[in-house]
């Protein structure tokens, strides 16, 4: 909304009390506000409303048959109680708690950890005598004090904690709470006071000791307003009780009353069983009424509420109600009591000429509603005043309207409008489906005639205006313009120009003029024109046309005494408000709200002499009140209502309620789609607000505006996100934003931990790569070194090749030299021992020479010496002491023959040993038995035995075995 500056709204309110004090009240009292009606099926739950509150923020809960209902200006929710019992009163703390009565129980909403709402039973801490009751009528807040009242017994809680049962000898009828005064009603002995925690009767009431109260709302400082069902209205101020004489008492009486409010405009407020809605001032006379078909789906009214904006809102036996008492609009339509849509109108000293399709209707302050005009029934165009008379345009002619009927002026098929001339009184121009016609004033009778048609112009005249030269300018739908010069006398047409786009129109179509500033004004198919007499053509007007728009076809322009411009435009419905140093500003946002409502056909927009104004509708009309503005409603508040998680089915996140929304929580990576959802307080009956938002970081500007109420986002990368919501009302006022910050963490793979998994992994595997490196050049480093050293080991191989060879040659040398002095050794030793069995052989024929010598002398004396020196050759022949000698050296030769062979077969006897020492010298058998001194059987039988002991087989060669040992 524009802001003005004080020396504006002074002019303002000093012109508007002026007019205020000269107008007629006519329309103050007429038409029904704007309504919009909620059934069973808007908000799911009960027929019957029995309470409505409205919370901090601007929610809207009633007490409903299906449990607590919650409204906030987009959806309803619906909390039913634990017993699944009808909820019949409420009311709410100061720190939005919800106190409901119920059938058996009583306690508060109030939200949970996750912001959902959530019943906390009361009545289940009563003692078990108190805890059977029936039904919880009312329940009222004072401080930390909570008073649950039902038909027994009224419960008193402090700080939602058991303190008091008032426990009264008599019936209890509804309680009632005014001005920090609980009043009870006892059956059958009349009003008492909680004072002094105890009740107290109050004097003077026992009239209403058998009656049944419905409401108790303050009247003044000292009266309080009690109403009745069956009983009456009375007025009491504590010792006093007087009925209230009203006007309305007729009305309300009768109809039964079951609640009543005081306005904050001081009026008052009942809901009736029969005769829905009806408020007075508070003198007790009727200002509205609202009911079945009149604004109403139904006539029975069981609670009143009254909201922040003055709004009001109505609990009925089936459905509920929002009145915007606060708008400046009224409605003045079929359920008014005026049938049709709406084409033009007049006030007209105390009576409003109302003209529609179906006839003329007037209302006065003698009626309730509209009634038609006789012979008017069917298309009416125009309504005119002059002077005394009120005449009429209209389908079948030209009409003058009296006071209890038509009266025709002109039967003629088409009559749009009359237009006075300035030049000539006594005339009167009158356009027709056809051209123009004159119409004469007759002096005697101070009224109009029909004269005759104006000849030279037969093109339909809808539109015409009286130009400052007296030439009249018509316009036609189609066509463009006309400038009509008529005669001294006004009897003739002198002359009928026609303008068209060769004269600086944009276009021949939708061409209109209206007197504005006192001068004409041409609103073409795009842009306003002023007519320029010196170019005889059509030039833009630049002040207007920057102001509506170059591109905006205005419909209809009419102006007030304060000089402010309303309009109606293809685009837009406003008005461009006169200001003393701005000039005009343009206004346009309470106007907007009634653009699906304006009748499209022939555009209506009439200034009252009240200076109030009627816009023609498809259904009757819309009374504007300028007075009347609706009180300030930038305090609206968004609410973001659920945030949840749509990932793998939903999950609530946010449910709307306490500080919820100042968490920030932490979402597992798989719930990166949320939904958004919000609403804005900024309740309205013909429009919905609408919405801007953004999610940061996720996006850095605000969306387009939009009625959407809801938001969602899929697959968001993680981070912490920030989500921002604003809304816009009817008014074009912003809300603040409304904010939910929550973090999405990342998956596993992208978590601290992981990236420090990732890091040590990537430094082990960097590690692994140095290694690999280093072991792959320390490799190739031994491969080098490796080949260096094969190549020096081929080298020492091939040295030690030659050194092995230069060895072997030595070795093979040293070898021949050795197996030389070997078989020298053993030539030697084969020497020696052929030597040693020579000279045994030769001893032992010289022994037995001389043994047989011995045996043949006969001298015992030589025979005595001979055996001497026999016993002397066998001595000498004593071949141990040889061997002994012989084996030394063999063995030295032969590797140590002698002792492998004892150690090998220790069962081996010495002359064995001998055997095969001979054998290794590979002596023959009968070598080997002269050494043996045996025979060479003896030799066979020896080397036979000698097998044996070795193991030999029969292939196997002995002295080979000897040879290879």
């Amino acid at each position: 909304m524009v802001n003005y500056n004080p020396k504006m709204y002074f002019t303002r309110l000093f012109y508007g009390l002026l007019l205020l004090l000269q107008a007629a009240p006519v329309m103050a009292q007429k038409g029904i506000p704007l309504v919009k009606n909620f059934g069973t099926v808007d908000y799911g739950a009960g027929i019957q409303n029995w309470q409505i509150a409205q919370d901090s923020r601007g929610l809207i809960y009633v007490a409903n048959n299906f449990g607590l209902l919650e409204y906030d200006g987009n959806l309803w929710r619906n909390y039913g109680a634990p017993s699944g019992t009808k909820v019949r009163c409420l009311t709410i703390s100061a720190d939005d708690k919800v106190y409901v009565g119920s059938q058996g129980d009583f306690g508060y909403f109030a939200p949970n950890a996750q912001g959902s709402l959530q019943f906390t039973s009361l009545a289940d801490s009563l003692p078990a005598s108190k805890r059977n009751f029936d039904e919880t009528w009312r329940v009222f807040l004072d401080g930390n004090k909570a008073y649950f009242c039902t038909f027994r017994h009224i419960f008193v809680f402090q700080n939602d904690k058991l303190w008091k049962v008032l426990d009264p000898q008599a019936p209890l009828e509804p309680s009632f709470y005014v001005n920090h005064r609980l009043y009870v009603l006892l059956k059958g002995v009349g009003l008492m006071q909680y004072k002094g925690d105890k009740l107290e009767p109050l004097p003077d009431t026992e009239a209403l000791a058998h009656s049944s109260i419905s409401a108790i709302i303050p009247y003044n400082q000292q009266q309080v307003l009690i109403t009745t069902f069956q009983d009456g209205i009375y007025l009491y101020d504590g010792h006093k009780l007087e009925r209230w004489q009203t006007p309305a008492a007729s009305l309300l009486e009768p109809a039964i009353i079951n609640d009543a409010l005081l306005l904050k405009n001081g009026h008052f407020a009942f809901g009736t069983q029969s005769e829905g809605l009806v408020i007075t001032d508070r003198n007790g006379v009727l200002q509205q009424q609202l009911t079945k078909e009149r604004g109403f789906n139904n006539r029975t009214v069981l609670s009143l509420f009254q909201d922040v904006n003055s709004n009001l809102w109505v609990g009925m036996n089936n459905g509920i109600a929002f009145v915007e008492l606060s708008a400046p609009f009224r409605l003045l339509n079929e359920q008014a009591g005026l049938p049709g849509t709406g084409y033009t109108a007049l006030l007209h000293q105390d009576t409003l000429y109302l003209g529609t399709n179906n006839g003329l209707y007037r209302l006065d302050s003698n009626h309730a509603s509209p009634e038609l005009v006789p012979g008017t029934r069917g298309q009416v165009y125009s309504i005119t005043q002059l002077g005394n008379h009120v005449l009429m345009g209209h389908h079948n002619g030209a009409f003058r309207i009296g006071k209890q009927k038509a009266e025709p002026l002109f039967k003629t098929t088409g009559f749009w409008m009359f237009k006075p001339l300035r030049q000539a009184p006594d005339k009167l121009v009158g356009g027709t489906y056809n051209g123009l016609t004159l119409f004469d004033k007759v002096a005697s009778t101070d009224s109009w005639k029909y004269l005759k048609p104006l000849k030279g112009l037969e093109e339909s005249a809808r539109l015409m205006e009286q130009a400052a030269d007296g030439s009249i300018w018509m316009v036609h739908g189609y066509k463009g313009a006309y400038n009509i010069r008529l005669s001294a006398n006004a009897d003739s047409i002198l002359s009928a120009k026609h303008y068209n786009t060769s004269h600086g129109f944009p276009s021949n179509n939708r061409i209109n003029v209206y007197r504005i500033e006192n001068d004409l004004v041409f609103p073409a198919e795009t842009g306003i024109y002023r007519y320029n007499p010196t170019t005889d053509r059509f030039v833009l007007d630049e002040k207007f046309t920057s102001l509506l728009g170059a591109d905006n076809h205005v419909e209809i322009m009419k102006d007030d005494a304060f000089g402010n411009i309303y309009y109606v435009s293809s685009k837009e419905i406003g008005v461009l408000r006169k200001d003393p140093i701005k000039g005009y500003v343009k206004e346009t946002a309470q106007f907007n709200r009634l653009l699906g409502l304006l009748n499209d056909d022939l555009q209506n927009l009439t200034v009252l002499s009240d200076h109030s104004l009627l816009l023609g509708a498809k259904e009757g009309f819309i009374h504007y009140n300028p007075f009347e503005q609706a009180p300030d409603n930038a305090g609206f508040k968004t609410l973001l209502r659920t945030v949840q998680t749509t990932s793998g089915g939903d999950s609530l996140l946010y449910g709307g309620h306490g500080k919820g929304f100042k968490q920030s929580p932490e979402l597992n990576h798989n719930a990166n789609s949320l939904k958004f959802s919000f609403a804005s307080t900024s309740y309205d009956a013909l429009s919905r607000p609408r919405y801007q938002y953004y999610l940061e970081p996720y996006e850095s500007n605000w969306s387009a505006w939009t009625n959407q109420s809801e938001k969602e986002y899929t697959n968001l990368p993680e981070g912490k996100y920030t989500f921002h919501v604003r809304s816009q009302n009817s008014l074009g006022q912003q809300s603040q934003e409304a904010l939910y910050t929550l973090t999405i963490l990342p998956p596993w793979y992208r978590t601290a931990w992981a990236y420090s998994l990732y890091v040590f992994l990537a430094s082990a595997m960097l590690l692994l790569m140095l290694q690999f490196q280093h072991r792959r050049h320390k490799k190739e480093k031994d491969h080098i070194v490796r080949r260096q050293e094969e190549e020096l080991s081929l080298r020492d191989t091939q040295l030690e090749e030659v050194a092995r060879k230069s060895e072997e040659e030595i070795n093979r040398l040293r070898n021949e030299k050795l197996m030389a002095e070997v078989e020298h050794k053993n030539k030697e030793l084969a020497t020696q021992t052929m030597s040693i069995i020579s000279k045994n052989e030769f001893i032992t024929d010289i022994k037995e020479n001389l043994s047989s010598i011995s045996k043949k002398s006969t001298n015992r004396e030589v025979m005595h010496e001979l055996q001497k020196i026999v016993r002397d050759i066998e001595r000498t022949i004593d071949v141990d002491i040889d061997w002994e000698h012989f084996q030394y050296h063999f063995d030295q030769v032969h590797g140590d023959f002698s002792n492998r062979l004892r150690s090998s077969f220790p069962s081996l006897s010495p002359q064995e040993i001998k055997l095969c020492t001979y054998l290794r010298l590979n002596l023959s058998t009968k070598e080997i038995a002269q050494l043996l001194n045996i025979s060479v059987r003896g030799v066979e039988i020896s080397r036979y035995r000698l097998r044996k002991k070795l193991g030999l087989n029969r292939e196997e060669n002995l002295t080979d075995f000897m040879l290879k040992f």
